[in-house]
C-alpha cells in the first residue's frame, strides 16, 4: 500500500492508525490527518534544552505553514543550536 489515507486502509480506523504510526511514530496527529505542520526551536532553557513552537495549517496550506515558520525564524533571529 503506497498511501496512508483512511480510504486506502479500507476505512478501517485501527489499520489506518497502525499504518500511520508505523510510518511516522513520532508524527503529530495533524500530519497523519494530512495537515501540514512544522515544529520550530525558538529558544533554549537555562539547562540548554530546546523550546519549540508548532505551526499547523489546513490541508493544502503547506506554503502558508512554511511562510509563517520563516517569519517566526526571522522575528526571533534563530541561528540554530550552539553545537
Amino acid at each position: 500500500m503506497n498511501s496512508l489515507t483512511y480510504a486506502a486502509c479500507g476505512s478501517d480506523l485501527d489499520r489506518w492508525v497502525e499504518r500511520g504510526y508505523s510510518f511516522a511514530p513520532f508524527a503529530v496527529p495533524a500530519n497523519l490527518a494530512g495537515q501540514p505542520s512544522a515544529v520550530l526551536p525558538v529558544s533554549l532553557t537555562h539547562s540548554g534544552l530546546p523550546v519549540a513552537v508548532q505551526i499547523s495549517g489546513q490541508t493544502g496550506d503547506d506554503v502558508l505553514v512554511l511562510r509563517v515558520s520563516k517569519a517566526i525564524e526571522d522575528a526571533i533571529g534563530w541561528k540554530g543550536l550552539p553545537f
